[in-house]
């Protein structure tokens, strides 16, 4: 009996052991795991680095083309909830969404620091090179959209329309006009381009782009229209102060703290010491606050420029 005891007592004593080297080790995990974390998102400058611009081939890549999704502004150009990237693919720029590939801008200008004071590039639907089909325009690609787009006085946004028969509708019919098509090589089919944007014509295809004026008048009698269209439009962003004056002589990268927060359009300026509200030399956010919480006094909520996509004729 004494001897049952005994070993009961030094049982009960190995699971207290145990149960202490668990606790120990549970606790240290705990504590280096989140030594890590407040290390890589507390660290001072862990988003001022994150942000840090790039280069491809003459174009410096930094708010809003960013190659990191947080440092960039998807939503400048293309629909809500859109996963727009900017990519960088034998030195040129593109803007590529990725869960709809099909969806590819390549940006023709080189985006140099002059540019992005002007707000002002040319761009153009990749589908366009090479004798591939071109991407058709959905109409649920245009019902989303926010804000407004600016192109130069030298462009005309409108729809081509590739149709395999005569629209049928003649009130449609008249308002469009007889243009060639797209396709490198000889077709039947008939090509129309519209003024504006009509959801769905008979036997059509829509695909929205930007044509030069000057061939506006006489674009039945334009030899390579896809060669030309190949130049692409310009086009401009709306202004943005906040991103404007933290990104004032390199001081700052604007930028995003978490994919929610881009959602909402609420950017933030980084900087070597921290994040700031407004400019480098703004007030100070806590880094223990940057999770969203009431003690923070959000920042300039950016109105979104639209340039891809539906457009108010």
């Amino acid at each position: 009996m004494q001897a049952h005891k005994k070993e009961a007592l030094k049982m009960i004593a190995l699971l207290r052991h145990i149960l202490k080297l668990f606790i120990f080790c549970f606790s240290t995990l705990f504590q280096t795991i989140n030594s890590a974390n407040n290390t890589t998102t507390n660290d001072s400058s862990y988003y001022y680095n994150m942000c840090a611009p790039s280069t491809c081939g003459g174009s410096i890549l930094k708010f809003p083309f960013g190659k990191n999704p947080l440092c960039n502004n998807g939503y400048l150009f293309f629909i809500i909830n859109s996963t727009i990237r900017t990519i960088c693919e034998n030195n040129s720029v593109y803007l590529i969404d990725i869960e709809n590939t099909y969806i590819k801008y390549k940006i023709l200008t080189n985006l140099t620091n002059e540019v992005y004071a002007k707000r002002s590039l040319r761009l153009v639907d990749n589908s366009l090179f090479g004798c591939g089909p071109i991407r058709p325009g959905y109409e649920e690609q245009t019902g989303a959209l926010l804000g407004e787009i600016y192109y130069s006085s030298d462009y005309k946004p409108g729809t081509f329309y590739n149709c395999t028969k005569e629209p049928a509708d003649k009130d449609t019919l008249a308002r469009m006009i007889r243009s060639p098509c797209l396709e490198c090589g000889e077709t039947s089919n008939l090509c129309y381009f519209y003024d504006g944007y009509i959801p769905h014509v008979d036997s059509c295809i829509p695909f929205q782009v930007a044509i030069p004026v000057k061939i506006l008048r006489n674009l039945s009698e334009v030899r390579n229209l896809r060669r030309v269209l190949q130049q692409g439009y310009e086009v401009q962003w709306n202004e943005d102060k906040t991103c404007d004056l933290c990104m004032k002589n390199d001081v700052g990268r604007c930028g995003y703290l978490n994919q929610g927060q881009k959602t909402s359009g609420w950017e933030y300026c980084f900087c070597r010491d921290g994040i700031h509200k407004g400019t480098c030399s703004g007030e100070l956010i806590h880094l223990n606050a940057t999770a969203g919480k009431d003690d923070i006094t959000k920042p300039h909520k950016h109105k979104i420029g639209r340039i891809v996509g539906k457009t108010n004729f």
